[in-house]
């Protein structure tokens, strides 16, 4: 090697044929620096760069450098409890270094729907069908449809229908007076 390379400057070395022995000197490439950061002048956040002093550590080199932004990182997402039957819901992080804020589709929430189903008996002049609905946000539907019976009651009470119960509830009531009436009429002819 007749000259070395340095960091910003070609150097030159003689090559010998290892078949005819000529001998030949050739350019060889710049190192270039090798930049390591030695102080931090101004530190970077997630949306400005700052300003460093780095060494190069073949020549010792010093420099004042631009940094780059860090950007923004978001490990701990939290649900935000937006799902919908049919939608996906949202979840929210806050970055680890600053107080921004990112929102994201968290997918895989949707809840699906909650379908209760309520049972019409046919009558003898309408079908009868089964009605779905959902508990979370009212969607239904309507299947199961049964033709009508001929000879059933158009006034049969259907599943769910309360419109008697104040009837039976009366007669319930008058049937508990009644027995407790008994009861102490008989107590006092014992007596």
């Amino acid at each position: 090697m007749i000259v070395a390379p340095t960091c910003t400057e070609n150097g030159e070395s003689v090559f010998t044929c290892a078949t005819c022995g000529k001998v030949e000197n050739q350019e060889t490439a710049a190192l270039g620096h090798d930049w390591h950061e030695t102080e931090v002048i101004t530190a970077a956040t997630c949306t400005e760069g700052g300003e460093s002093v780095f060494t190069c550590g073949i020549c010792a080199t010093v420099e004042n450098q631009a940094t780059a932004p860090l950007e923004h990182t978001y490990t701990n997402y939290v649900s935000n409890s937006d799902a919908t039957c049919e939608a996906d819901g949202t979840e929210t992080a806050k970055c680890d270094s600053c107080d921004e804020t990112d929102t994201r589709t968290e997918e895989g929430s949707a809840l699906g729907h909650d379908y209760k189903s309520v049972v019409t008996k046919p009558t003898a002049t309408e079908k009868g069908y089964t009605t779905h609905t959902c508990t979370r946000c009212g969607d239904s539907y309507v299947d199961s449809y049964v033709d009508p019976v001929p000879g059933t009651p158009d006034n049969e009470p259907q599943t769910g229908d309360n419109s008697q119960m104040n009837l039976w509830m009366g007669l319930l009531l008058a049937s508990v007076l009644g027995a407790g009436a008994v009861l102490v009429n008989r107590k006092k002819w014992l007596e």
